[in-house]
């Protein structure tokens, strides 16, 4: 089943989401955001503990597949109006903000990429970060080096390819052609190019790729919430519980009436 990664464009317009039927109350059973190969595990899991035979038990399977998921729905939805509450709308970005409450991050919530946060899965996230220390941690090492004393030119080594170029358009670059200031080759320029242009950046990155996750899950979870009224997820919750143990209690009679159908009676007795 092909996954589309990506719920919607900006903040702006997280209220799209609720427009199927606030996303808990839809008839579709994958909303844009969640991720189909979660769901495929969900239902492979449930597949091999009850064992289905034929169509009828498989359709069974599945439905107690989805009700789990739709359950989980319900989990992510109640922490997230739970957040949300503990940190209400300040403006810009209030999605990264509330995920974000309670977490001493350099990150700054008003850059943070709310359409990355939303279209990234895990993995992406965790070859992001891979990518991000490749070039943010050398100039971690390099300042620190230089606070203790070592050469320009060593410093300038460790930076990685990306950071060294980005010095050398600084330092070459338009301002040193229209005759403004321009970096120079010294130890102290360095540690001024990577205190103050440098490191904010990647520390930056690195933030947003670390906490995407927290971000989507907060946006996810408010776009489930139906009018910001938690008795509505009781009664589902309700409705959710019965329907499963309706279809669990189907689908073992069933399986009970196919293995007393399957057993061979002993020679000379009438069933």
């Amino acid at each position: 089943m092909p996954t589309t990664k990506q719920c919607t464009e900006s903040a702006s317009q997280l209220p799209a989401l609720n427009a199927i039927k606030h996303g808990i109350l839809s008839r579709h059973l994958l909303l844009q955001c969640e991720e189909a190969g979660e769901y495929n595990a969900l239902l492979e899991g449930v597949q091999r503990e009850y064992g289905p035979e034929g169509v009828t038990e498989h359709h069974l399977v599945e439905e107690l597949a989805g009700i789990i998921w739709r359950k989980r729905r319900l989990r992510i939805a109640e922490a997230a109006y739970y957040q949300k509450a503990l940190k209400p709308d300040s403006g810009y970005n209030y999605v990264a903000q509330a995920a974000l409450a309670y977490i001493s991050t350099d990150a700054s919530i008003g850059k943070f990429d709310l359409k990355k946060a939303l279209a990234f899965s895990e993995e992406e996230n965790r070859k992001e970060l891979l990518e991000i220390a490749g070039y943010r941690e050398p100039a971690i090492k390099a300042f620190a080096l230089l606070d203790e004393g070592v050469s320009f030119e060593s410093a300038l080594k460790l930076l990685a390819e990306g950071t060294r170029e980005w010095w050398e358009q600084e330092t070459l670059g338009e301002e040193a052609v229209e005759g403004g200031f321009t970096y120079q080759a010294t130890v102290e320029h360095l540690q001024h190019f990577l205190r103050f242009d440098v490191l904010p950046q990647y520390n930056q990155e690195h933030e947003e790729a670390r906490y995407r996750p927290l971000v989507k899950r907060q946006a996810e979870g408010e776009a489930f919430i139906p009018g910001d009224r938690l008795e509505k997820f009781s009664r589902y919750e309700v409705h959710l519980d019965r329907k499963f143990e309706r279809t669990l209690t189907v689908l073992l009679r069933l399986q009970e009436m196919r293995e007393s159908k399957g057993k061979t009676l002993p020679q000379g007795q009438v069933a």
